[in-house]
């Protein structure tokens, strides 16, 4: 799994960036 660092980076924003701006 992505750590949540990289989620913040915007990495993976294009699929796990919904659920990630939805928290």
């Amino acid at each position: 799994m992505i750590e949540e660092k990289n989620w913040r980076m915007g990495v993976p924003e294009m699929v796990h960036g919904t659920l990630v701006h939805r928290i």
